[in-house]
């Protein structure tokens, strides 16, 4: 499974909370998994690029986009 699809599951299954999720929270989990820190923040940068999160809070909390919930 691909980085991208790997942090989407981590928004899908994370607690709904109005200020989003903490993507360090984000890049433990997938560092566990073997991913990079770089990789995990590139692939960060290009879902948001593409619409799939955006920023809430600040730069380090971010929500998915409600009609964007596959990677393509």
């Amino acid at each position: 499974m691909c980085v991208a699809s790997q942090i989407l599951d981590q928004f899908k299954s994370a607690p709904s909370a109005s200020s989003g999720v903490d993507i360090r929270e984000v890049v433990k989990v997938l560092t566990g998994l073997g991913h990079t820190e770089a990789n995990i923040m590139q692939a960060v940068n290009a879902l948001a690029t593409d619409g799939h999160l955006y920023n809430t809070i600040d730069d380090h909390h971010y929500a998915q986009s409600a009609s964007n919930d596959t990677w393509m």
